[in-house]
């Protein structure tokens, strides 16, 4: 099977997004499938908008010799409209189909008029598919919501197993029962939306534990926000436990993980966030955002925790109770080991894309042909 895979920016780009998007087109591409990646330039939003009127991409679309178009749905501003003038050039040649990691709309809280503008892009760009990927049932049903339809759609997990954790149940017991301070990992970019000012607002409650805090992601997407979290960080009664690492490679945050006793991400939303899988993979458990496919993967109390977005005093609550019984750390950090080792691996992630695609490439072709049957022209 060709796949044509639109993207903004590149594969190279170190979100979850785009991991997944890259893993994802290694499987496909391990088990034969092609896969032709086609690059937009990324854009303001209001700019990108302006590609819809653009017709040389509306022939780029329309002229590779892929089976079916599958498009980051973050590109979603340069395509809502594209994308019927592509089926028009062909003649409805291919199937195209969305894969959905986070809408854009319901990201963040944005202000009414600006998020009012967005809901209609993105509703519009949602309404041009034939089909969705998403990366949770959650996802699925805010874009299904959206919509106000439901096409063709898979779930595909994102998987914990490219960082390859090599780590035993006798390791994760021996960790969890160590003396010394709570050892905490952030694991993301330090932007706004992963709210990492919330798990210091929860440190801050904590005065009568030792703790340390690792902040592993990049500091560059919003450098604004960055430099106020160093300010709150600053503040801390003893800033010296917080540690910014930026950006580290895989390996680096393997090692980060192994030394875990918890992962503290609690968003104002994540589609699904591969982070807390990667956290269960060595044993450790996560304080997640219930904002997000996260509680189709957390048990409470049993491998994690969910919270509200903005909830430092929940977040302080579980890192307290995490702190002072070794027993409960034992048992969750086993339990979030067994939840990843249950978890679907990236190949079965793909597999599943692949069948999914398959059935839909089937099924377009053959409406077409009862479409175009029952045409004056084809009477």
């Amino acid at each position: 099977m060709h796949i044509g895979l639109a993207i903004y920016g590149t594969l190279d780009l170190p979100s979850g997004g785009f991991l997944y998007d890259r893993q994802v087109v290694q499987q496909l591409e391990a088990r034969g499938d092609r896969v032709s990646v086609v690059t937009l330039p990324w854009r303001a939003y209001q700019r990108g908008l302006l590609d819809n009127w653009d017709e040389a991409l509306a022939w780029r679309l329309a002229c590779g010799e892929w089976e079916v178009l599958v498009e980051d749905e973050l590109a979603h501003p340069s395509l809502f409209r594209t994308n019927r003038r592509v089926h028009q050039l062909t003649r409805r040649r291919f199937p195209i189909i969305s894969l959905v990691h986070l809408l854009h709309t319901t990201s963040q809280p944005w202000p009414p008029l600006q998020r009012q503008v967005y809901r209609l892009v993105e509703r519009a760009y949602l309404r041009s598919l034939d089909g969705g990927i998403y990366v949770s049932q959650y996802t699925q049903r805010q874009a299904e919501t959206l919509a106000g339809r439901r096409p063709p759609g898979v779930v595909a997990y994102p998987a914990g197993d490219h960082l390859a954790p090599d780590i035993s149940m006798e390791a994760i017991r021996n960790r969890a029962q160590r003396p010394g301070p709570l050892e905490i990992v952030f694991l993301g970019s330090v932007i706004r939306r992963k709210a990492p000012h919330t798990v210091l607002q929860a440190l801050a409650e904590l005065p009568k534990i030792e703790w340390r805090l690792r902040v592993i992601g990049s500091l560059e997407q919003d450098p604004v926000y960055a430099g106020q979290l160093q300010q709150q960080i600053f503040r801390l009664p003893e800033p010296d436990r917080v540690q910014l690492s930026g950006a580290r490679s895989a390996d680096e945050v393997s090692a980060a993980l192994a030394t875990a006793d918890v992962l503290v991400l609690p968003s104002t939303s994540e589609g699904y966030a591969i982070a807390y899988l990667e956290a269960m993979a060595f044993g450790v458990p996560v304080i997640a955002t219930s904002a997000s496919g996260a509680v189709e993967l957390v048990q409470p109390g049993e491998n994690g925790f969910l919270v509200a977005p903005g909830d430092a005093q929940a977040v302080a609550g579980h890192l307290r109770a995490l702190a002072q019984n070794p027993r409960l750390r034992v048992t969750m950090s086993l339990a979030a080991r067994q939840t990843y080792l249950h978890h679907p691996t990236w190949a079965v992630t793909a597999e599943h894309i692949h069948n999914f695609l398959t059935e839909q490439i089937a099924d377009f072709h053959h409406s077409r042909s009862a479409f175009q049957q029952y045409t004056p022209d084809g009477v």
